[in-house]
This record gives C-alpha cells, structure tokens and sequence, in this order.
C-alpha cells in the first residue's frame, strides 16, 4: 500500500468514526466526505441521500 492510499484511508477513517458517533462534520471532513459521495445528483437515490443530508449536516441515521 502506497503512502497516498494509507493517507486516504485514515482521512476516511476519521470520517466513518466522526458519523459513527453521531458527530456533524466539518471542515476538511465535510469536503472529503461530499466529495466522496458527490453533490446529490447521481442518480442514485442512497448516495444522493447521503449527499443532502451531508450538505445540510444532518445526522446519517
């Protein structure tokens, strides 16, 4: 495993953890998280989901 991909995975890791807890994101964990998932339009209708509960900051429950 690459240091880019180790890098990757821990930011990724801090996002899980953070929704894990029921904590909002913020910051930097907000924009990798969106960009993960995308802006809501793609077509999909979970990601999408996840995208605008993102972008409002509620809770993934």
């Amino acid at each position: 495993m690459t240091n880019t991909s180790k890098g990757m995975g821990a930011k990724l890791g801090h996002v899980k953890r953070r929704l894990k807890a029921e904590e909002t994101l913020t910051g930097k964990h907000l924009e990798l998280a969106l960009n993960v998932v995308g802006n809501g339009s793609t077509g999909n209708e979970l990601i999408d989901k996840i995208a605008n509960k993102l972008q409002t900051r509620a809770f993934l429950i």
